[in-house]
């Protein structure tokens, strides 16, 4: 198996319900808020498939700017900073496919209510 670098990847093989990116409106890229600057590789990686706007404050984003940034987005990659709940879930809209968390856990997730809203929940 090749290394893990020279693989292709798609950050939307593990949301979609087949090897093909989800559906988005007339055809566009996927749009996807990720909280925090993260290694070169995966942001690499997610902009050859998305359109990604990244929160580069050392911080994590306040919570006003977070619910404002993923108004529209069709997945969001978050920390553990970040909680995502039915007030996040509202903010970011109905076309949200999936939260993935970049963290070993996941207990800033509301599970249960992205489950309702069919919103798909990843962690590293």
């Amino acid at each position: 198996m090749p290394p893990r670098s020279s693989r292709s990847i798609s950050p939307w093989n593990a949301c979609a319900p087949s090897s093909t990116a989800p559906d988005v409106a007339d055809g566009a890229r996927p749009h996807v808020f990720v909280s925090r600057v993260l290694p070169d590789e995966g942001l690499d990686a997610l902009r050859a498939a998305c359109d990604v706007d990244l929160w580069t404050d050392e911080l994590p984003p306040p919570r006003d700017e977070l619910l404002r940034r993923v108004a529209g987005c069709d997945g969001v990659l978050t920390l553990l900073t970040d909680r995502v709940d039915d007030a996040f879930l509202d903010a970011a809209g109905p076309q949200l496919k999936v939260v993935s968390n970049y963290a070993v856990g996941f207990d800033n997730i509301d599970v249960p209510a992205c489950a309702r809203r069919g919103v798909r929940v990843g962690n590293t």
